[in-house]
């Protein structure tokens, strides 16, 4: 009895210590894939779920579009307010982006003032009316010191054979071309935009 007693009590502590470990091991691999000032995916994070989604594709014909999102000017509120002061605006600003955002959507901070959605599902057309919607969104919000923040946007849609880096690529040009075409604007399409840069004199 003494030694089915002793066999039990040893099973039970390995048993929590094996769900402990399992429980450091997921906070730690949660952790490796968050940005720590925003709460939202880091580039990890984002790019383990952009590759099982691309390599999804070769078994589906579902749409994934890509939405690049860089700040506009951001620079300048750092330096009038100071680097605390830009850190608040960009959680605040991360947190408008989350509610925003399609539930069926990934949300990452790409890097510095850069953000990134992935949306499943979505073709050319619908993803680039999200992004019109979520640039609004962020042009319509006010934050301390009544200052502002637009944004540009650069949206491609997964073609067929196409790998990470293409897509990241391609969303990023369109992203340039907004910002070359006036910032505060989504590019979606390289010939629409090419148009209206050779109207600008």
């Amino acid at each position: 009895t003494l030694s089915i007693g002793l066999a039990a009590v040893s099973s039970h502590r390995m048993n929590s210590y094996k769900r402990s470990t399992y429980a450091a091991i997921e906070a730690l691999a949660k952790l490796s894939e968050t940005a720590g000032l925003t709460g939202l995916y880091n580039r990890n994070g984002f790019d383990r779920r952009l590759r099982e989604k691309m390599a999804s594709l070769t078994h589906s014909s579902q749409d994934l579009a890509l939405i690049m999102i860089d700040l506009d000017d951001f620079k300048q509120i750092n330096d009038q307010w100071g680097h605390q002061y830009g850190d608040s605006v960009l959680v605040a600003l991360a947190n408008h982006l989350r509610t925003a955002v399609p539930p069926e959507g990934t949300l990452a901070r790409w890097g510095g003032e850069e953000f990134i959605v992935l949306l499943p599902g979505y073709n050319l057309d619908q993803a680039s009316k999200t992004a019109e919607e979520l640039r609004k969104h962020l042009a319509e919000q006010r934050y301390a010191h009544d200052t502002g923040v637009t944004a540009s946007f650069g949206v491609a849609v997964a073609e067929h054979g196409e790998s990470c880096e293409s897509l990241l690529r391609r969303a990023d040009e369109l992203l340039y071309l907004a910002k070359a075409g006036g910032k505060n604007r989504v590019a979606s399409d390289h010939t629409a935009l090419t148009k209206e840069l050779a109207k600008t004199p």
